[in-house]
């Protein structure tokens, strides 16, 4: 048998959990609405960030004002 060179399905992969999807040409159905799949998604990324960027915002200002008040309390000479 010859593979039909304008035959741009894939076959499905039985080693795979998530079996490839038929491309024959119908258009793909969107998720469910209770199935988000696997991945994050932007906005979860780019809270993880945020919150990353306000911790290391609050260390940087409590540690500053720690360092400030010490060399502003040493005597001077």
């Amino acid at each position: 048998m010859v593979p039909d060179p304008q035959d741009d399905t894939v076959p499905a992969d039985p080693r795979s959990r998530c079996p490839r999807a038929d491309t024959s040409g119908t258009p793909s159905q969107p998720p469910a609405p209770g199935d988000r799949g696997r991945g994050a998604t932007a906005v979860e990324y780019a809270l993880m960030v945020a919150l990353i960027i306000g911790a290391i915002v609050a260390l940087v200002a409590t540690v500053g004002r720690q360092v400030f008040d010490m060399y502003n309390t040493v005597p001077s000479f």
